[in-house]
């Protein structure tokens, strides 16, 4: 039954809700069903069910405004125009059907304390607008895709006169509402910069249920009624709609010879019909449609296939997604083929949950598709890198304070003000870099002289909030691939040269160009490997949350650690005793940080460096 509690009166108005199937209806659903049991009233304000087919289940027919209760949530339903999600004349009448017509819930609704309301469709705005005033309550407009530069970016909407209209909607909608909850933090940038004030704006992430999707044995009778049971299944499903390309998948396909491999894409959407016809009039042999799947099949769909592929469009817009789906496929300990870039690309290679690749690029695709197919031992371990990760994901999502409030509290309380700081790096690393430049150079030359390879070593670290970018250094080693990726100090891929630039710290000096471009900062955490980040706890991932620094409190703790991993295991040795050493220092900076205390690190790091390299030098 529905809560009767002391909690809020908590309206959900929203153009995608169950029995309908896809990542929104499931994500708001979940949301509404939690906020009841947590003791709140929960109504939904949502049309008849129609998407994407535009068909109306029979039980819902002919009929203008029904209420139902589905998991202790009332839910009022009100017509809509239904038709098919593709032409953009039929959809913004859809859409436009549904925020009108769900005002006839207006007495329905008694008092209402909060209103939260999604978008995309935008149109939904409108009555959020109304129900604002009707019920004197404010709203949180819940903004999991910024529309329409979306509807711009994909080539649905093209007349600049709309697009403009449309514009001043959305910044309309923004002003008025209470909260702005955006899906990444990519997401949060964007509407900042476009004037959204930064304390108006809420993180409110995907996730996953991991009580549902969990690894399980596969289902076989499901598989076989599926025709699913003989060959590894590299799975896509969700919408077939213009944002996720799957003509890609198609491409892949059509180059794929390990016929073992079967692509199998499951759901519906605007471009399905295009798909399949593309499909069986070029024999693609290797790929099956299966229609959509009820939201209880899924867990076991996933945990039938070998491995996932998310696909999205080579599109800016997409550099901010995080699809939900991805979270499904890592708690079900299955690998992913990502055909992506941005944030979710970046989560994934943190993660160390499968194989990255450009978007829209079949033949990148289809390698990784047949790398993973010909060597089942990496597909479990990606798989079980994801699994974990994805179960930390919800742990810190559960934290009564998640590590970046932690960290954010405490800097409000430092006496280290973030812009201070940027400004402090900013000119700082400006200067050094032209100070610098011919000693860099020299080195550079130098280091090309010794051995064949580029002069300058750009590997992936993980920086402030998760996101890995590319470190900058002098190559000290041997241009070839293979080893840890720490490095002890009898390492024989280190070079003559590289160990003088090692023992100087000038192979670091290239670093000060990540300062500038505000990937790093002067003094902070150093930053780490993706794949050794993918073991911190919890607690440990408090270091994420500030940017990390060229040098810091552990630069000065292990300068000598390569020492510390001579005549061993060098990575066992690492991860079991320096790294937990060297967090355990940086989350004490980080809770402490300050300006004079930057200041002293840079300091004592010079005298350190001068020091140690005169200190060696006698020994040689």
């Amino acid at each position: 039954m529905q809560s009767t509690g002391p909690g809020l009166r908590i309206v959900m108005l929203t153009h995608y809700f169950p029995p309908e199937v896809g990542a929104p209806q499931a994500r708001l659903f979940e949301l509404a069903s939690r906020a009841a049991r947590a003791g709140h009233t929960v109504t939904v304000v949502t049309g008849f069910p129609n998407y994407p087919t535009g068909i109306v289940p029979p039980s819902y027919r002919g009929r203008f405004r029904m209420v139902e209760e589905m998991d202790g949530i009332r839910v009022i339903r009100t017509w809509v125009y239904a038709t098919p999600n593709r032409g953009v004349v039929r959809r913004i009448l859809n859409h436009l059907s549904f925020a009108f017509s769900s005002l006839a819930a207006t007495r329905l609704l008694g008092r209402v304390d909060v209103f939260f309301v999604e978008s995309p469709p935008l149109f939904t705005g409108l009555a959020a607008l109304a129900y604002r005033r009707l019920k004197r309550a404010p709203y949180v407009f819940n903004v999991s895709d910024i529309w329409p530069q979306s509807a711009v970016e994909l080539g649905a909407l093209r007349s600049a006169f709309a697009v403009r209209l449309a514009e001043m909607l959305e910044m309309h909608l923004y002003r008025r509402a209470a909260r702005v909850s955006v899906v990444t933090p990519g997401m949060v940038e964007r509407l900042a910069s476009r004037g959204v004030p930064r304390d108006k704006l809420v993180l409110l992430t995907n996730g996953v249920d991991t009580t549902a999707f969990r690894p399980a044995a596969p289902n076989m009778e499901l598989a076989r009624s599926l025709g699913l049971d003989e060959r590894k299944v590299f799975l896509y499903a969700g919408t077939h709609g213009m944002a996720q390309g799957l003509g890609t998948i198609l491409d892949a396909a059509k180059q794929t010879r390990n016929s073992d491999v079967l692509y199998v894409l499951a759901g519906e959407g605007a471009e399905k019909d295009a798909l399949v016809k593309r499909a069986e009039s070029e024999g693609i042999a290797n790929v099956r449609f299966l229609p959509n799947q009820p939201r209880q099949v899924m867990p076991d769909l996933l945990n039938l296939a070998y491995a996932t592929i998310i696909p999205l469009r080579r599109l800016d817009l997409f550099k901010s997604a995080l699809p939900s789906k991805m979270f499904e496929s890592m708690a079900t300990a299955k690998p992913i083929v990502a055909s992506l870039w941005g944030e979710a690309a970046e989560l994934i290679e943190i993660a160390g949950g499968g194989i990255v690749v450009p978007p829209e690029d079949p033949a990148a695709l289809r390698q990784a598709v047949e790398k993973l197919a010909a060597d089942p031992a990496l597909a479990r371990e990606l798989g079980a890198n994801g699994d974990r990760i994805a179960s930390r994901f919800i742990e810190l999502l559960q934290s009564p304070h998640p590590p970046g409030e932690r960290v954010r509290e405490r800097g409000e309380q430092s006496s280290l003000h973030p812009t201070l700081k940027r400004t402090f790096d900013v000119t700082v690393s400006a200067v050094a870099l032209v100070v610098t430049s011919p000693i860099v150079l020299a080195a550079a030359l130098a280091v090309k002289l010794e051995s064949p390879g580029p002069a300058f070593y750009a590997g992936t670290r993980v920086g402030r909030g998760g996101r890995p970018f590319r470190i900058l250094k002098l190559r000290t080693m041997q241009a070839r691939p293979g080893g840890p990726s720490v490095t002890a100090g009898d390492d024989p891929r280190i070079t003559r040269v590289g160990r003088v630039l090692r023992r100087s710290k000038l192979d670091e000096l290239p670093q000060l160009l990540n300062v500038l471009r505000g990937e790093m900062s002067l003094v902070g955490p150093r930053p780490e490997d993706p794949r050794y980040v993918a073991h911190y706890t919890p607690e440990q991932r408090e270091v994420l949350g500030v940017r990390p620094g060229m040098t810091g409190p552990t630069v000065l703790a292990f300068i000598d650690e390569e020492e510390l991993l001579r005549g061993g295991d060098a990575e066992s040795v690492y991860l079991a005793e320096v790294m937990p050493g060297k967090l355990a220092i940086d989350l004490k900076y980080v809770r402490h940080a300050s300006f004079g205390g930057d200041l002293m690190i840079l300091g004592r790091t010079a005298l350190a460096v001068l020091r140690r390299a005169f200190r060696r030098g006698s020994r040689e």
